[in-house]
């Protein structure tokens, strides 16, 4: 995306770090990687989560359209055409979320690990850490979803990319056991007021994702990503900036490969039914979620011929640790795609398949872990510093 237009963010960056005061040798930072190419590697990043946040709500009012023709024709109909467009378009939806999932830098990070970290992810898509079903069912049949303190009074298991999925692919019957107490409301709504209720509560949800992105693009479009491709506040140097941007980059380590692959495959311990780990198992496009997963990442190592992570890996005299990175990662991707199903029914049936893209995933995984932060003296983030399966 770096190459766009004459006075990309990249070509402005790039510009403001050679007319920088000459000295009798290039400018250094602390760890011998000059400004220019910290510059080149950080500007097309800045610009990554700029255009992928302008897909998502591109996106987001695809979704929006196809669920307001679902909830009218419910009026009149059952609504199963609409319905499966709107699925659709969840999908592609989706598929634009799990890139960003991969460069989760500044406010999209976390407010307790991440430098300018505001939990904002969260606020799109809170798995795997919070999904409940019977959250949402609960909220189906209160539908109060349009009321002005939803939002901020609700947990993240309410709302979000998570809740839809659940609204547009569960069984007209409520998860929540007897003991919740819908039940009497579930069954006064019957099977075409809970649809209408969903499709309802489906597009307030959209509304609020697309607040929540546009507040993002704004500010990625504008002085923060002005700052993070600088290493300027509230990054206190464009190293400190690399740092979180291989902090995005371990998405891959600690999502994609052990909670997405690892522990549904049993490569790790869970403590129940292993396959009920799956992603979006409703949905059935967990492999797709992470083949983009894997393409985000490629673009961050490679951002383009002479920029993206690969500018600092040829600063230092390694420029085949870039290479042999984005070989492993094509070879990943290639795998996911020749994957077709749902993650729990092709471990039920070739779980074989499934190990190998994992086994994939990890020699890229390694090599970020290993020779990348070696080379460039980046810190392993500390979520995954003990873990070296």
């Amino acid at each position: 995306m770096a190459g766009r237009g004459s006075w990309s963010l990249l070509t402005v960056v790039t510009a403001l770090a050679l007319l920088q005061p000459v000295a009798c040798d290039p400018p250094e930072v602390d760890d011998g990687i000059s400004e220019q190419a910290l510059a080149l590697a950080l500007a097309p990043v800045a610009e990554q989560v700029t255009a992928e946040l302008a897909a998502f709500r591109a996106a987001l009012s695809t979704l929006d359209e196809a669920l307001a023709a679902w909830r009218t024709s419910l009026d009149s109909g059952d609504g199963a055409t609409e319905l499966d467009a709107a699925r659709v378009a969840y999908l592609d939806t989706m598929a634009v979320w799990q890139r960003l999932e991969v460069l989760q830098i500044g406010p999209q990070a976390s407010s307790l690990t991440g430098v300018g970290g505001e939990d904002l992810r969260d606020e799109v898509y809170s798995w795997p850490e919070a999904v409940s079903g019977c959250r949402v069912d609960t909220e189906t049949v209160e539908a109060v979803w349009d009321d002005a303190d939803f939002f901020t009074s609700n947990l993240v298991n309410s709302y979000g990319l998570d809740a839809l999925e659940h609204l547009l692919y569960a069984s007209p019957t409520t998860e929540c056991p007897s003991q919740v107490g819908i039940q009497a409301g579930w069954d006064a709504l019957g099977s075409t007021g809970v649809a209408q209720n969903r499709a309802a509560y489906s597009e307030s949800l959209v509304d609020h994702l697309d607040g929540v992105a546009a507040d993002l693009e704004a500010r990625w479009s504008g002085d923060l990503g002005l700052a993070f491709a600088a290493g300027d506040a509230p990054w206190a140097s464009s190293v400190e900036a690399v740092n979180a941007l291989y902090d995005g980059l371990f998405y891959l380590e600690t999502r994609t490969k052990d909670r997405k692959l690892a522990e549904p495959l049993s490569l790790r311990d869970c403590t129940v039914d292993c396959e009920a780990l799956v992603e979006s198992r409703l949905s059935g496009a967990s492999i797709r979620w992470i083949r983009e997963n894997l393409i985000s990442a490629r673009q961050l190592v490679a951002g383009g011929e002479n920029d993206g992570l690969d500018a600092l890996l040829v600063e230092v005299g390694h420029g085949d640790i870039g290479t042999e990175l984005d070989a492993a990662l094509a070879t990943a991707i290639a795998t996911a795609e020749g994957l077709d199903g749902a993650m729990d029914t092709l471990i039920a049936s070739d779980a074989a398949s499934v190990e190998a893209l994992h086994d994939d995933i990890k020699v890229a995984t390694d090599l970020i872990r290993g020779d990348l932060a070696t080379v460039l003296l980046l810190q392993i983030p500390s979520e995954a510093a003990g873990d070296n399966d």
